[in-house]
């Protein structure tokens, strides 16, 4: 309700514009032939992202309506899947909850090109409760909901495969499930045979997909593929993904969290979201505590509440599993690398839980037990809310500011040369974690989608900003750009709205000695994938 409106464009978005907005066949087969060379590897991103721009053009609003839809439709399957397996309404209810408000994984929830990740997790989604719906139906139905299972992992895997680990939990989520429905009088459906049954499917399938991408990307060198793989020592990658991955989930998003609010409510105070945040901290009490009637967190055992806890460190713990065979994971409270912990904080939402509910168990009487848990939950989900709300302020304010670049240029330049290469200076690449322009791929993806031209380059000027005899070099993510010095080489400084050619070295180096010696001018530290941080 109060960011949706004023999220844009940013980073990876504007390279995929400004292919889809140059296809010369404007069709949708057209538009995924466009950007499939980038996204091969997934297809299911491919039908996404053409998808959208096909239906929408360019009109971020509406891109953003549609995560927000998926989004919530990933919640309900999440709650559905819950309901099948779980006796107790309340926790069915309050898991979920509390995931989607954690803001562990919040670039998700502002970035387009990150949106097919919110859409794979509800895939996952879909084919969990496909599994366990299947274990309660007639057996002439049986084979349409696991007709219906097989599409939705196809359709996650070949979407973002950073809930692929977790289709090895979900045979046990189906045998234990079976084992609650298992009626031998009535000769239900076996345990066992379920389990079976769901393993090999699930086994299968991983290893097409699999196969299917190892091969495709056999060779390739684009955008994605030449990223993959493990650079450093393993042993170090090992420590630095756990290290990381408990750090930020059950550190500063947990033990910290107060912290974390504290700092919000201090520092970025905003009467809006502070007001919101009261009204729903009020109605999730109250639903909570209405939906307590009857259940007393007393009733369950100590050891469920443990093992609930397990539970959530299982799924954590597999959630980052698939970058045991890659080091493409970024550790960050706020910044556009937290999108890969989505799936990982599926884990986080479900131990929370848990020891909230350990915690209101060791209460002396029904009413105190029921009242703190409630408590606790909304004080949680408060704080998520608070805190994705302030984040995704720094998300609006760098798509202003980055609207504010777009029209400066095409003022300046209302047209540019076939070839040209427009370096920008004089604009800070974050605010916060938000991105405004960071590299070629954005600032070239805008030109082109822009000025209709593919022949058109662009860059900003940071830190990493080297200047040599023969060109220009900048860098990101450790890959470097090299700019020649010709006519076309144009640098534009949008403080002083002045236009510097860079036709040799002699005028770079007399630029950057005069005019920006730092090469960064007054702009906050940032870092690719982190932005600059907040808190």
């Amino acid at each position: 309700m109060l960011y949706v409106k004023g999220l844009g464009l940013y980073s990876d978005d504007w390279h995929f514009l400004g292919l889809l907005s140059n296809s010369s066949d404007q069709s949708i087969l057209g538009l995924l032939r466009s950007v499939i060379p980038y996204t091969r590897l997934r297809p299911i991103e491919s039908l996404y992202v053409g998808g959208l721009y096909w239906l929408f053009g360019v009109q971020p609003l509406l891109y953003h309506i549609v995560n927000a839809l998926v989004f919530n439709g990933t919640i309900l399957l999440f709650y559905l899947s819950l309901r099948e397996m779980i006796k107790v309404r309340v926790y069915a209810l309050v898991i979920p909850l509390v995931y989607a408000l954690l803001p562990n994984y919040s670039s998700d929830r502002y970035w387009f090109i990150a949106f097919v990740i919110s859409l794979s997790i509800g895939f996952y989604f879909l084919n969990l409760y496909s599994d366990l719906r299947s274990l309660r139906t007639q057996q002439r139905h049986f084979w349409k909901w696991k007709l219906l299972a097989t599409c939705a992992m196809l359709c996650c895997l070949f979407g973002y495969e950073v809930a692929l680990p977790l289709f090895l939990l979900n045979p046990l989520l189906v045998w234990f499930r079976a084992r609650q429905l298992h009626d031998p009088v009535v000769n239900k459906r076996s345990p066992l045979k379920a389990l079976s049954v769901s393993f090999t499917t699930n086994v299968l399938l991983i290893v097409f997909v699999a196969a299917y991408k190892t091969l495709t990307a056999r060779g390739e060198s684009d955008l994605f593929v030449h990223r993959m793989g493990i650079r450093d020592n393993y042993s170090y990658h090992l420590r630095r993904l756990v290290a990381g991955a408990i750090g930020i989930n059950y550190g500063s998003y947990g033990i910290a969290l107060p912290l974390k609010v504290a700092r919000v409510l201090g520092i970025y105070h905003n009467p809006s979201i502070l007001a919101l945040g009261i009204v729903i901290g009020v109605l999730v009490f109250v639903y909570i505590y209405r939906s307590c009637r009857g259940y007393d967190p007393g009733d369950s055992s100590e050891r469920s509440y443990f093992k609930l806890m397990a539970l959530g460190i299982i799924v954590f713990a597999l959630g980052y599993a698939i970058f045991l065979t890659n080091s493409q994971v970024e550790f960050t409270t706020t910044g556009a690398g937290n999108r890969t912990a989505i799936a990982a904080t599926l884990g986080v939402a479900i131990s929370f839980v848990g020891v909230i509910g350990w915690m209101s168990w060791v209460l002396p009487s029904t009413r105190l037990r029921q009242s703190v848990f409630c408590l606790l939950i909304s004080l949680l989900s408060v704080s998520g809310f608070l805190i994705s709300n302030t984040i995704a302020s720094f998300w609006v304010d760098a798509a202003g500011k980055q609207q504010d670049v777009i029209d400066a240029v095409r003022k300046e330049f209302p047209n540019l040369e076939p070839g040209s290469t427009l370096i920008i200076d004089g604009l800070c690449p974050y605010s916060g974690p938000g991105i405004v322009f960071e590299c070629y791929w954005d600032v070239g993806g805008m030109l082109k989608t822009y000025y209709q031209d593919t022949s058109l380059n662009g860059d900003i000027v940071t830190a990493k900003m080297k200047i040599e005899d023969i060109g220009l070099y900048t860098s990101i993510y450790a890959e470097k750009r090299f700019y020649p010095y010709n006519s076309k080489l144009i640098l534009f400084n949008i403080e002083q709205n002045r236009i510097y050619r860079l036709g040799d070295p002699e005028s770079a180096r007399h630029y950057f000695q005069v005019i920006n010696p730092e090469y960064q001018g007054r702009c906050p530290q940032g870092s690719e994938g982190q932005g600059v941080q907040i808190f």
